[in-house]
């Protein structure tokens, strides 16, 4: 109760003028303009939640400014527009480093031998509560040419690093590719996630899909790196949802149409991409 009375007071606080004047102007929201009063104004309410709810920590030498927490914040407030998320209930924490940061990692082997070493990353996010991003990745974010085959055809992907990792809270708070992961490995002897999620039913062939289509060497839609685990493939399809979600609605109209179920809103309907 005590919670849901704080919520209620922060949705009711404004968005600062400085903070609306960025975010119509920012090239990292590129939605703003088009939501609409009714949407912008329940985004508002649901960034101040998120302001305030979460911890917001700069590291690697990084001072935190309000553009950094405002920018992160509105994009993560759409993702749950459609009350797809209790405001990220997994989430305690938001890290923003400078640029790629090096992450500590630790494999274990046959015989229990484990080995530690270090990975370079542009974002995580933790099941223990936090979400890692960096900044640089944040701001070349967008439209960028990938030679996904190295055969000199390059095919227009779009990146963004928030949407991506939010996607991962989002997976987990809902338990998807978990089930997604379950329905794969099945031989058809249980059928019970079949019954209880007729969504994953329906969104796990178009992860085999994709793992076709860069077997055959197809020209693809989504960042290859979603190839890696149907958690990432869930991810990359995010970041195509809100961010291009026209083209996506063009070329995979079966699988836009899921999404667009799963999340309760049509992004279409507002973004020019």
């Amino acid at each position: 109760m005590f919670r849901s009375a704080k919520r209620a007071y922060w949705k009711k606080q404004p968005l600062p003028g400085e903070c609306l004047k960025l975010l119509s102007h920012s090239p990292l929201v590129p939605f703003w303009d088009g939501l609409g009063d009714a949407l912008r104004n329940h985004i508002s309410r649901d960034m101040q939640v998120l302001l305030n709810e979460k911890a917001w920590e700069g590291c690697g030498g990084l001072t935190l400014t309000d553009e950094h927490r405002w920018i992160i914040a509105a994009n993560a407030a759409l993702m749950m527009a459609g009350e797809i998320s209790d405001y990220f209930p997994h989430l305690d924490s938001i890290l923003l480093y400078p640029q790629k940061y090096v992450a500590t990692v630790e494999e274990e082997y046959e015989g229990g031998i484990m080995s530690t070493g270090e990975e370079v990353r542009s974002g995580e996010s933790w099941e223990g509560g936090a979400l890692v991003l960096s900044w640089e990745e944040i701001r070349e974010g967008g439209i960028t040419k990938m030679d996904v085959y190295g055969d000199g055809r390059p095919v227009d992907i779009y990146n963004n690093l928030i949407f991506h990792e939010f996607a991962h809270q989002i997976d987990q708070e809902l338990g998807i590719t978990y089930r997604v992961e379950s329905l794969l490995h099945s031989n058809g002897d249980d059928d019970s996630d079949r019954d209880r999620f007729p969504w994953i039913e329906a969104f796990t062939p178009h992860f085999s899909r994709f793992l076709e289509q860069i077997r055959k060497r197809r020209p693809l839609l989504f960042d290859p790196y979603g190839a890696d685990h149907p958690a990432e493939f869930f991810a990359v399809v995010t970041e195509a949802f809100f961010g291009i979600p026209r083209r996506f609605k063009t070329e995979e109209p079966e699988l836009y149409e899921l999404m667009k179920d799963l999340y309760n809103l049509d992004p279409a309907r507002f973004s020019g991409r």
